[in-house]
């Protein structure tokens, strides 16, 4: 599965299942990724990332289900320090603009 398949999955069966279109789930997937930093690679495989980049995916899938609540747990467990900056401040923006409505993460 392709990184941007990967995502939109989580699109097509979270909160929003059974009233999006697989189009709008991949429209949500590029957007998504794009806040995450992988957009340039939506079209490999997700098991070709890294390990750092798998985390991101997994932002982004848990993003694209538009959960109410969300808990990041070690989210940032063995990631270099330059990932752990771009990460946080995803975190802190999403927490900012509400989406999810409450978002709980811990950086141990």
């Amino acid at each position: 599965m392709s990184v941007r398949e990967s995502v939109a999955v989580g699109a097509l069966f979270g909160m929003t299942a059974g009233n999006i279109s697989v189009d709008d789930a991949l429209k949500t997937a590029d957007e998504i990724l794009k806040i995450v930093g992988l957009y340039e690679k939506r079209l490999e495989l997700a098991g070709k990332l890294t390990g750092p980049e798998k985390k991101m995916l997994e932002l982004a899938r848990a993003i694209a289900m538009k959960p109410k609540l969300l808990l990041l747990d070690e989210v940032m467990a063995e990631m270099p320090p330059s990932e752990i900056d771009r990460l946080s401040k995803i975190v802190r923006d999403l927490a900012e603009e509400g989406s999810p409505q409450y978002l709980l993460w811990s950086m141990l």
